[in-house]
């Protein structure tokens, strides 16, 4: 029998379960900027409707929240990823992690990869693709921004892979960072629980942000 979501209010924004809330907690935590439910898509060959949980409009990032992988449709995503190249990346967030002595959580992210053997050279749409993965397109020249929409629109040679990825931050500054070779055959279970990794620094801050969203109540009102 699958519990159906309590709808919780936290910083001005009625969400549909706690879930989403804690994990709006943890983003507060570090100070990076979301939005909740900010746009919904016409996804896949059957334009099926798809409305992510938030934009991390800083990392360039959707996520997606889910408690049950029942519920997780990875076709969706993947279609997201493959159609949306204004925003290349999709987060999937399961259960808020606990964060162990010396090691950070990590959580699934979908990236495209693409086919690099008709690309070549420095100039290539390829390379501006590589060169600004983690770049918020209105940093770039508009002739940069074409350039990655240019590839990441182009849907033949589009494929979607996982990453297991990790926070990382530095000087108020965070990232998510990838690594590892990319499984396109993960399960919605390893998907919602993809374990841990140990960073090559530590991150105090991290395991307050998680320790944060672990305990956010939510009794009253919206101070969690």
């Amino acid at each position: 029998m699958t519990i159906a979501p309590l709808e919780t209010r936290y910083a001005g924004c009625r969400f549909r379960s706690r879930l989403e809330a804690r994990w709006a907690v943890f983003f507060n935590t570090l100070g990076i900027k979301w939005e909740y439910e900010p746009q919904g898509y016409a996804v896949g060959p059957d334009k099926h409707p798809y409305l992510p949980d938030f934009l991390l409009p800083e990392l360039n990032t959707f996520v997606e929240v889910k408690g049950d992988a029942e519920r997780l449709d990875t076709r969706l995503l993947v279609n997201l990823a493959r159609e949306h190249g204004e925003v290349p990346f999709t987060l999937v967030l399961g259960p808020v992690p606990t964060m162990n002595p010396g090691k950070v959580p990590t959580h699934a992210l979908f990236t495209p990869v693409f086919d690099f053997a008709d690309y070549t050279g420095a100039d290539s749409p390829q390379r501006s693709i590589v060169d600004t993965a983690f770049t918020a397109l209105e940093k770039l020249t508009r002739d940069e921004q074409d350039a990655v929409k240019a590839v990441m629109h182009h849907q033949g040679r589009v494929r979607v892979a996982v990453h297991q990825a990790f926070f990382v931050g530095a000087g108020g500054n965070w990232a998510l960072m990838p690594f590892g070779n990319p499984n396109t055959f993960w399960t919605p279970e390893k998907i919602l629980d993809p374990g841990s990794v140990w960073p090559i620094i530590p991150q105090p801050r991290l395991k307050t942000a998680y320790e944060a969203a672990r305990s956010a109540r939510f009794e009253h009102g919206e101070q969690g």
